[in-house]
């Protein structure tokens, strides 16, 4: 074995050096010697049973070193310095540590002699830290390794060549294969055998990678692993989903509806299957013929009728038979549809069910009228969602405000951007409103220029900060307030 002097030994005798050496003692009587020492034993032991060799010489700490042979911590800094000799490098190759070696394997300046070392050595980590450093018959070798984690790891990350990957995904193991298909060098050859594997969870990780003109044949495979990746494929057409909404599996056919290309035809049809998810899933699809949603809206399960509601092309006449629904559920949803007509807005917003009322307040096309009269309601979630409406007018916003409501619905009508001008200013100008509120009326965009010029100087840099980045700010006065903070 070569001997060769790295350097003076490390001394000290800190904790925390100690500490190190520990961690960094990997196997083999190395770490034993050191975990004795660490537990009060007697610091004093043979060199050969620090670094490895067969040195017959006593070393004590907490050098560990006869003065001719080094530490494991001095090989380990060895094995990474891309300027340690090549004879050195070679001696770390054999070193019995394997942290050593992997240090070594991490070396960007390794000769070839002992990249081929590595590859052949008999921990499976060491050979995957070198394959990145390996030419190409290396590599084939390492195709070939009896472990199968050193496989997987080069199917992952290294090949680039297709021959390499082509006899990847012939390999026996499973996850191999797999990750064959997640190579972003994976040729169409390759991938086209992945397609036909006999394990169908390879072929359907294979089969979501695959080229649109393959869906066709990929959608006869006789596996619900491979129909849903094909389903899911973004190249699948209308007509492979009909063909695939076919099957008998509810999971497949729930992947199908999930699709927004789906049918009309393939939807009714799938009615059929008796899974009321499913059917769940069909009543909120966009593409669901306006009669099926009629036919939905007559459920008993109340989940359906929901789904029906909050349909975005449900129809004027199928939200009014829904808004006067046994289920407060379905109410409200009907309630908060965009199309909800404002005969039944005006029902719902005067119903005794505070949430029902609530979900009208929430209804972007609700009409400033019932804006108005859903303002004075009893209940403070109610009025708190109205002063938040875009469409609220800005004589409620004002009187809200004025009227000294309770901090969140202030809040509320100060970030609404219809809330009055001097509505703003006359609650910037109060003593006792709090930073939220300050900060509700910096971001507001049509706050006036004098209310922005006052919150300039507020003792919050942030709010401060809000009120400088406002549009209506004037580069100068921008400018003079940056440079008067800096």
């Amino acid at each position: 074995m070569v001997s060769v002097q790295l350097g003076r030994a490390s001394g000290g005798a800190g904790t925390n050096q100690y500490q190190a050496r520990r961690r960094s003692a990997q196997t083999g009587p190395t770490a034993n010697l050191l975990l004795q020492v660490l537990g009060g034993a007697p610091a004093q032991r043979r060199c050969s049973d620090v670094w490895g060799g067969n040195c017959p010489a006593t070393v004590q700490a907490p050098k560990w070193s006869c003065g001719q042979h080094p530490t494991l911590e001095q090989r380990r800094d060895a094995a990474r310095a891309t300027t340690t000799p090549p004879e050195i490098l070679a001696a770390l190759a054999r070193d019995p540590a394997l942290g050593v070696r992997s240090s070594l394997a991490s070396n960007r300046n390794l000769p070839a002699s002992v990249i081929e070392r590595l590859v052949n050595d008999k921990e499976p980590q060491i050979r995957q830290y070198i394959m990145f450093k390996c030419n190409t018959q290396q590599l084939f070798q390492l195709a070939q390794d009896p472990d199968v984690t050193v496989r997987t790891q080069l199917a992952n990350k290294k090949p680039n060549d297709p021959k390499l990957l082509a006899l990847l995904a012939a390999d026996p193991a499973q996850q191999v294969r797999l990750a064959v298909t997640e190579n972003w060098h994976c040729s169409q050859p390759t991938l086209k055998s992945l397609c036909r594997d006999q394990d169908e969870t390879v072929r359907a990780r294979a089969a979501a990678k695959a080229p649109a003109e393959w869906l066709e044949r990929l959608a006869a495979d006789p596996s619900d692993a491979v129909l849903i990746a094909v389903a899911y494929h973004q190249g699948c057409t209308p007509e492979i989903l009909d063909r695939i909404g076919r099957s008998a599996n509810p999971e497949v056919c729930r992947t199908v509806v999930d699709r927004p290309s789906c049918p009309p035809e393939t939807l009714v049809r799938m009615l059929s299957v008796n899974s009321p998810d499913l059917h769940v899933t069909i009543a909120r699809h966009d593409n669901c013929p306006a009669g099926t949603l009629v036919k939905l809206a007559a459920s008993r399960d109340f989940k359906i009728r929901e789904a029906v509601a909050a349909n975005t092309t449900c129809s004027p006449e199928t939200l009014t038979k829904l808004g006067a629904d046994s289920s407060a559920t379905v109410r409200r949803t009907a309630a908060r549809h965009p199309g909800c007509p404002p005969a039944l807005l005006e029902q719902l917003s005067q119903h005794k069910d505070a949430w029902t009322a609530q979900a009208v307040a929430y209804n972007p096309a609700c009409p400033p009228g019932i804006l108005t009269t859903l303002s004075g309601h009893s209940d403070v979630e109610v009025r708190r969602t109205v002063v938040r409406h875009q469409a609220c007018p800005p004589d409620i916003l004002a009187s809200a405000i004025q009227q000294n409501a309770d901090f969140q619905t202030i809040e509320g009508a100060i970030s609404n951007s219809a809330c009055p001008p001097e509505a703003l200013e006359a609650v910037c100008r109060r003593e006792d409103i709090g930073t939220s509120i300050r900060m509700a009326i910096a971001r507001n965009p049509n706050c006036p220029l004098s209310v922005l010029e006052l919150l300039l100087s507020d003792q919050d840099k942030w709010i401060a900060g809000v009120a400088a980045d406002h549009p209506k700010i004037p580069p100068a006065t921008r400018a003079m307030w940056q440079l008067a903070r800096d």
